[in-house]
């Protein structure tokens, strides 16, 4: 279908001024319910996990691998250590490239005068934003990434792929941890324990701060729980879920998750990364050549990227 803008007189004119303003005082909330609709998209909305980015054909992110060997203690004369130092690397992501559109026939227009316009605008709106939430998280948890969409947790987290152009297999550095585990009541929570602690870099300090699995496994892990232990916390951002925690991590369900996995994730090795003139823009409404109709397109440019692969985990095969 061509979206050639075809001017249609003073009325029509009219008609998209009301059309775009309309559009434009919806596209914040709108947005808003992008994130809001999904536990895992409203996590990383939270501080320290979203950012805007100008441009750039690609999401370039540098990359720590190593400690700098040229730290040491020396005495009055001692050589200081000058060896040049190669820590970095550079992982490298593609851009998700979304988009969605609202259409409202001249049918409707000439039906919905006056303030029912702007209502069922208001309606279209909030279904343009629930899908394209949808459609988003849906890629997030997909078996492989979608072709120019998101990356998934089902490879960003594992010791295997190549993510970021960075080839995990011959990278150790690059591996995150992934636990076989098997029946829950059994070894879940000691499979929980294993996969925390290898996560986690010390006690307090750059631990997995996110755990979320499927609805099954979020009841396995609830029934498994004494109340003492079962302490819960609505301070995540996900959606003003009441979740349970492990540790000090909250313990969520997102209805895309993977069946039978669970993922340990930590805010300081993820970034949603947006590119910032495309922060789910909507268009001005064009008429279709063939259509009696208005459509204004919403797009967005965005990618989840993985800063540091050795803080993710996650434990699959859960069962019973």
């Amino acid at each position: 279908m061509a979206f050639t803008y075809v001017p249609s007189g003073a009325d029509n004119t009219a008609t998209n001024d009301v059309i775009s303003a309309s559009l434009a005082k919806y596209i914040g909330p709108a947005r808003d319910n992008i994130f809001q609709d999904n536990v895992t998209l409203n996590w990383l909305k939270g501080s320290r996990r979203m950012r805007l980015q100008s441009g750039g054909a690609s999401i370039a992110i540098p990359i720590e691998y190593a400690e700098n060997s040229t730290v040491g203690a020396l005495d009055h004369f001692d050589v200081i250590d000058t060896t040049p130092q190669k820590q970095i690397q550079t992982a490298e992501y593609a851009w998700g490239y979304y988009a969605g559109t609202v259409s409202v026939s001249k049918k409707e227009l000439a039906q919905n005068r006056g303030d029912n316009i702007i209502n069922t605008l208001e309606q279209k709106m909030k279904n343009l934003s629930s899908s394209m939430s949808g459609k988003i998280n849906e890629h997030l948890y997909a078996a492989a990434a979608t072709s120019n969409g998101m990356t998934t947790w089902a490879t960003n987290v594992d010791a295997t792929s190549t993510i970021g152009q960075i080839n995990s297999t011959s990278q150790s550095f690059w591996q995150s941890t992934v636990t076989t585990g098997g029946s829950f009541a059994a070894q879940g929570l000691s499979d929980m324990e294993t996969t925390y602690n290898a996560l986690a870099s010390s006690a307090n300090r750059n631990t997995p701060d996110f755990i979320i699995t499927d609805s099954t496994n979020f009841g396995r892990y609830s029934l498994a729980l004494t109340p003492q232990q079962r302490f819960t916390s609505n301070d995540t951002g996900s959606a003003g879920m009441v979740n349970l925690l492990f540790k000090n991590a909250p313990v969520v369900f997102d209805r895309d998750c993977t069946s039978n996995v669970m993922y340990f994730l930590n805010s300081n090795a993820v970034e949603l990364v947006i590119e910032s003139s495309m922060n789910f823009v909507m268009g001005s409404p064009i008429e279709p050549e063939n259509q009696a109709a208005l459509v204004s397109k919403m797009l967005a440019m965005l990618q989840v990227v993985v800063t540091d692969r050795r803080r993710l985990g996650k434990i699959t095969s859960l069962a019973a």
